[in-house]
């Protein structure tokens, strides 16, 4: 038997979304603006840092705020470079990732239909100035109808929250057709 879903919830970042690339381009951004050249090894030690600390987050252990210069602070003192304002890396990180919108292939072309069945809602723990730069320069904004962002609504995946809030936006009460 066909279940009939009146509700996509969809996650933003490498689900659309190539976060990989996109943050790739967004840490040689912010390597530059510190007068720097981002490298493999570079990318690898802050990704090892940002992933330990967004565990934290979903956690409960750190807040997003605390997270966006504390990720560059680490960073910069495994690299020697605590000499360095981590909060101008930071903006600079920020900055560049919200212009980044890069698709995953076929996920536009999947959004697309998904959308003319359902209403499709973004839920991401993302940065909300990162995630709104990205859908505005993203061809994703023509099939969704909302996103519900972690740092609007103080709460992260994968607390309930998230999900009750995208429900709410479709105007979909019974969970059992709603799909994430």
């Amino acid at each position: 038997m066909e279940t009939r879903y009146d509700l996509l919830l969809c996650d933003a970042d490498d689900t659309l979304f190539d976060f990989g690339k996109a943050e790739e381009n967004a840490f040689a951004d912010a390597c530059a603006a510190m007068g720097f050249a981002a490298t493999e090894e570079l990318l690898a030690i802050y990704s090892v840092i940002n992933e330990a600390l967004w565990k934290l987050l979903e956690q409960g252990g750190i807040t997003q705020k605390v997270l966006r210069v504390r990720r560059f602070e680490q960073f910069l003192e495994k690299i020697g470079k605590e000499d360095l304002d981590a909060q101008t890396m930071s903006d600079a990180f920020v900055e560049s990732l919200g212009r980044q919108s890069v698709p995953i292939d076929g996920a536009i072309e999947a959004l697309a239909r998904w959308s003319r069945i359902v209403p499709v809602i973004i839920v991401t723990n993302g940065i909300a100035y990162v995630q709104h730069g990205r859908m505005e320069r993203s061809e994703a904004r023509h099939y969704i109808r909302g996103m519900v962002i972690s740092e609007e609504i103080g709460a992260a995946k994968p607390d309930p929250k998230m999900l009750e809030i995208g429900m709410e936006m479709a105007g979909v009460t019974d969970k059992a057709r709603v799909l994430m």
